[in-house]
């Protein structure tokens, strides 16, 4: 019971504090609103993340060939698998014209057909596209014929990211079918030579053709994409939520200054000699340091789980399944928590506090929470998710975005067991130093 009396009043100390409370509450909110009226009220999980369409200027300067138009004359208008009409198209890059325009990526590409390679690009100069595509004159032989090569050329706007990669990603997946049917006439021809099976004039083109034809008029040419756990189950289709993302790292980055000022009522206690006062009493040194381990540990729980209700209810934040919200919730209370009562341990006195605090803890966190600063952008080095690692507030961190992503209870164990070890080690050697010290 003296240890509950001694975490109920210094629970009731942090709370009456305006910084504290400041620090707990009002900053996270304060900046993840901020993002809120930045990103307008659609950009919660619910509905994703909304990009406006990307303005492409492209510039088709594809000659064709004789031989592709009468194939592509012979195929069924509406026998693809977008119901689009290639029996009239010369080129390949009429086919990718076609295939950009098309009422399936409209909410992500605006296509404009420029005329010229010089108006396109001065149109992404002047910001008035995104991103200029020019589709080279040999395009439609670099496609069909061997020993052949060209290249479509993009040209960005700098100040873009994602837009221009998803651009780039849809003409990535066009070229790398054409590609394929271009191998399979190439490893067909090889196995006719093989066989001594003589091949005339033009088969080649016929088998591209043919290759092309059968990839359009698959229903499973183009999927959706599934997301599927670790352990194999389907994860919840969790769209990119910004909001999420912020408030996660606003809840780590100063759930360890609330662990950390939670932790010092120790310090603050010893100068003002009430600590030794109270160590003379019948109450051992063990209880009043496992009331103030129970202080820290209800604070930061107190504070996570109003912060996950806050951004829920307000920002409409789908933190995603219960168990593995509190399995991430969980994990950072204890990291924050141990990680405290460790710094506090190694500190002298509380003018030393603020040095750290504000050094240490800072640094500590803005490297653990790096992936605000990223928000999932195309091209991000994955290194940068590792460095996150190498510090307790990135475990913390990913625990909450892996459970944001749709990451099941089962996911998060080995993220949490991780967690584990670092809040172990912080507590054996922080409750031992703290013990010595006021033994």
């Amino acid at each position: 019971m003296k240890a509950l009396d001694v975490a109920i009043k210094d629970m009731t100390q942090s709370f009456r504090s305006f910084f504290a409370v400041a620090f707990m509450f009002g900053i996270p909110i304060l900046v993840t609103g901020m993002f809120y009226f930045m990103l307008g009220p659609g950009s919660g999980a619910d509905e994703g993340m909304k990009l406006p369409p990307t303005q492409v200027q492209i510039v088709n300067l594809d000659e064709g060939s004789p031989l592709f138009t009468a194939t592509m004359g012979s195929i069924e208008p509406g026998s693809s698998s977008s119901g689009l009409d290639f029996s009239t198209v010369q080129s390949m890059g009429e086919v990718f014209i076609a295939v950009l325009g098309s009422p399936d990526f409209t909410e992500i590409v605006s296509l404009t057909i420029a005329e010229d390679e010089v108006s396109a690009r001065a149109a992404v100069d002047a910001q008035q596209a995104g991103v200029a595509v020019i589709i080279p004159a040999d395009f439609t032989a670099a496609m069909m014929e061997p020993d052949t090569q060209t290249s479509i050329t993009i040209y960005q706007d700098p100040t873009l990211t994602i837009g221009p990669a998803i651009v780039q990603a849809l003409l990535t997946q066009m070229v790398e079918m054409s590609a394929a049917a271009k191998i399979s006439v190439g490893v067909t021809l090889e196995q006719l030579n093989r066989a001594g099976i003589a091949v005339v004039a033009g088969k080649e083109q016929e088998i591209f053709m043919q290759y092309e034809e059968t990839a359009m008029r698959r229903e499973t040419a183009y999927q959706l994409l599934e997301v599927r756990t670790p352990s194999g189950e389907v994860a919840n289709n969790q769209a990119f939520n910004p909001l999420g993302v912020v408030m996660g790292a606003m809840m780590v980055f100063f759930g360890f200054f609330t662990g950390a000022a939670t932790a010092e009522s120790i310090l603050r206690e010893d100068e003002r000699g009430t600590l030794s006062r109270l160590l003379t009493t019948p109450t051992r040194a063990d209880t009043i340091l496992t009331g103030k381990l129970l202080a820290v540990a209800a604070t930061l729980f107190v504070q996570v789980t109003f912060l996950m209700l806050f951004g829920w209810l307000v920002f409409g934040i789908q933190w995603g399944q219960l168990l593995a919200v509190m399995l991430a919730g969980l994990s950072l209370v204890i990291l924050a928590g141990t990680c405290g009562v460790f710094l506090v341990s190694l500190i002298k006195n509380s003018r030393q506090a603020g040095l750290i605090f504000g050094g240490v803890m800072t640094v500590t966190g803005m490297i653990g929470v790096m992936n605000v600063f990223t928000m999932n952008a195309p091209g991000v080095n994955p290194a940068v998710e590792k460095m996150a690692l190498i510090v307790p507030q990135g475990w913390a961190m990913r625990c909450i975005s892996l459970a944001m992503e749709g990451a099941i209870f089962v996911d998060l164990l080995p993220w949490f067991g991780g967690a584990l070890l670092w809040s172990l080690a912080f507590f054996v050697v922080g409750n031992l130093r703290l013990k010595r010290r006021f033994a």
